[in-house]
C-alpha cells in the first residue's frame, strides 16, 4: 500500500521507477561521503596515539595530585588534632595554676603547690611549642594544597612567605605565644574606680589563653561532614571553598539548636572565667560585697548580661571586667537573635503544610457547624413537643419562652459558625489570585534553579576549556620530548659510527 502511494506521488511529480532508484542511490552515496572514513592515515594514527597517551598521562597526573592532597589533608588533621587537644588542656591547667597562685599563701604545704605549678607551666610550654609546630604545618600544607589545585601563583603567592597563609600563621603564632613561662611570678597594682586592682602575671596570661578556644572550630571541622574531603571536592566542583565559614553555615542549617546550645555554653564558660579573673581580687581587696570566689556568680553575671536582663545584683567594677562584659553583651545579642530566627523558621509552615492546615481548619469548622445544627434541630423538636403536649401546664408560657430563647441562641451560634466555615470557601477571584501568586513563586524558584544550572554550566565550560588547554600543552610537550629523543638517538648513532 505504501509503495502504491509512493509511486502515485512520484508519477504526479514526473518521476519514474528508474529515476526514483537513481535518486535513492544518489542519496546513499552522499550519506556515505558524509560519514567519516574508517581507515586512518599513518599520521592520523600517530596523532590519535599521542592524544590517547596524553589523556592517560593527564588522568594519572590528576590521580597523583588527588592522592597528594588527601595525604596532606590527613597530615593536617593529625597535627591539628594533637596540637589543639594539648592546647585546650593547657588552658585548663593555666587556670588551675592561677588558682594555686591566688590561694598560694593559704595552702598548708606551700612547697607542693609551687612544685605542681612548675609542672603545669612546663606542660603548658611544651604543648605551646607543639601547637606552634602544628600551626606552621597547617598553614604551609594549606598553601601547598592551594598551589596544587590552582596550578598558578595568582591569588596564592609565588612563595609561602608572600602568601596570605604566612600572614595568618604569624598572627596565630603571636596569639598562642602569650603564656606564663616557668619561674615567672610577679604581680602589679593599678588604681581603678576609687580602688586598687592587684593582678598577677599568671592570672592575666591565663585569661589571655582563653582566646585559644578558636581551635575548637578547627577541631570541629574535621569531625563534621561539612568539612570532610568529600565536601572539599564538591565545593571545588561548585566553584566555592569548603572553609570554616562554610562548615559553620552547614552546621547551623543542619543542627541549629546544637550549635546554639554549644555556643551559649562555651560563651558562658569563657566570659565567666575571664571576668572572674579581674573582678575577684578587686572586690576582695577593696571590701566590696560581690563574692566572685563562688565561680557560678561570675557565670550568672555573664548569663544575665547576654540575655540583656541585668538584675544588678552582680556587675563589673574594673575597666577590663567592663570591657569583657560589653563584648559578652554584643555576643549575647547575636546569639539571642539567631535563636529567635531559628525558632521562627522552625515554627513556620511550608506550602504543603499550610495547605493541609487550611483544609483541616475548614473540616473542623464544618464539623462544629454540623454539631450546632443538630443541637438546633433537637431544641426545635423539644420546643414543638412541649408546645403541643403541655399547654395546660401553669408554667407553660414561661417555659415556652425559655425554650424559644434557647433555640434562638443556638440558631445564632449556627449562623456564626456557618459564616466562619464559608469564609474558607474562597470566591473564584480570590482562588485565581492565590493560584497566580503560587505560580509566580514556583516560577521564581524555577528561574533561580535555571540560573544556578546556567552558572554551573559556565563553570564547567571554563573547566573544560582549561583542561583542553592543559591537554594541548601536554601534547606539545610530548611532541617536543619525542623530537628531542629522536635527535638524541641520531646523535648516539652518529657518535657510534
Amino acid at each position: 500500500m505504501a509503495a502504491i502511494i509512493r509511486n502515485a506521488i512520484l508519477r504526479e511529480q514526473g518521476f519514474q521507477e528508474g529515476a526514483m532508484e537513481n535518486y535513492e542511490a544518489l542519496i546513499k552515496e552522499q550519506m556515505l561521503k558524509r560519514l567519516p572514513s574508517t581507515e586512518m592515515t599513518p599520521e592520523e594514527k600517530v596523532d590519535a596515539a599521542r592524544k590517547n597517551q596524553a589523556r592517560e598521562l593527564r588522568k594519572q597526573l590528576l590521580e597523583k595530585k588527588r592522592k597528594f592532597v588527601m595525604r596532606i589533608i590527613n597530615q593536617i588533621k593529625l597535627s591539628d588534632t594533637i596540637g589543639g587537644s594539648l592546647s585546650l588542656i593547657s588552658i585548663f591547667l593555666a587556670f588551675i595554676d592561677a588558682e594555686l597562685e591566688y590561694d598560694g599563701y593559704h595552702v598548708s604545704d606551700h612547697f607542693s603547690a609551687v612544685s605542681l605549678s612548675y609542672f603545669f607551666r612546663i606542660f603548658i610550654l611544651i604543648s605551646t611549642l607543639i601547637l606552634i609546630y602544628s600551626i606552621i604545618r597547617h598553614h604551609y600544607c594549606r598553601y601547598q594544597i592551594k598551589r596544587e589545585k590552582q596550578m598558578t601563583s595568582i591569588g596564592v603567592g609565588s612563595s609561602f612567605i608572600k602568601s596570605s597563609n604566612f600572614i595568618w600563621m604569624v598572627l596565630e603564632i603571636l596569639l598562642n605565644c602569650l603564656i606564663c613561662p616557668p619561674g615567672v611570678n610577679f604581680s602589679f597594682e593599678t588604681e581603678q574606680l576609687h580602688g586598687t586592682l592587684r593582678l598577677s602575671f599568671v592570672s592575666v596570661m591565663a585569661s589571655v589563653m582563653l582566646l585559644r578556644c578558636y581551635i575548637i572550630i578547627r577541631l570541629l571541622k574535621y569531625r563534621t561532614k561539612w568539612g570532610s574531603v568529600e565536601a572539599d571536592e564538591v565545593c571545588e566542583a561548585c566553584g566555592c571553598e569548603a572553609n570554616h565559614q562554610f562548615m559553620l553555615k552547614g552546621l547551623f542549617k543542619d543542627k541549629p539548636y546544637f550549635i546554639l546550645a554549644l555556643s551559649m555554653t562555651l560563651s558562658i564558660l569563657i566570659f565567666g572565667f575571664a571576668v572572674r579573673t579581674y573582678e575577684r581580687p578587686y572586690n576582695e581587696d577593696n571590701g566590696k560585697s560581690q563574692d566572685y570566689n563562688y565561680i557560678w556568680n561570675s557565670m550568672w553575671l555573664v548569663i544575665i548580661t547576654m540575655c540583656t536582663v541585668g538584675y544588678g545584683d552582680f556587675f563589673p567594677r574594673t575597666h577590663i571586667g567592663r570591657m569583657i562584659i560589653v563584648v559578652a553583651c554584643f555576643w549575647g545579642i547575636f546569639l539571642i537573635s539567631m535563636m529567635v530566627v531559628t525558632l521562627t523558621e522552625s515554627s513556620e509552615f511550608t506550602k504543603s503544610e499550610s495547605r493541609a492546615f487550611e483544609i483541616l481548619s475548614r473540616l473542623n469548622r464544618k464539623e462544629e457547624a454540623k454539631k450546632t445544627a443538630a443541637r438546633a434541630v433537637y431544641v426545635a423538636l423539644k420546643t414543638n413537643l412541649y408546645a403541643v403536649k403541655y399547654q395546660k401546664d401553669p408554667d407553660y408560657l414561661r417555659t415556652k419562652k425559655i425554650l424559644f430563647d434557647h433555640l434562638k441562641r443556638v440558631l445564632e451560634q449556627f449562623k456564626l459558625e456557618q459564616q466562619e466555615w464559608k469564609q474558607w470557601d474562597l470566591p473564584i477571584e480570590e482562588m485565581l489570585r492565590q493560584l497566580t501568586e503560587k505560580l509566580d513563586v514556583d516560577l521564581e524558584e524555577l528561574r533561580n534553579k535555571i540560573y544556578s544550572v546556567v552558572e554551573i554550566d559556565h563553570q564547567l565550560q571554563r573547566i573544560e576549556k582549561f583542561q583542553e588547554e592543559s591537554l594541548d600543552a601536554t601534547t606539545v610537550s610530548l611532541a617536543y620530548l619525542e623530537e628531542l629523543q629522536s635527535k638524541i638517538d641520531t646523535l648516539i648513532q652518529t657518535h657510534t659510527k
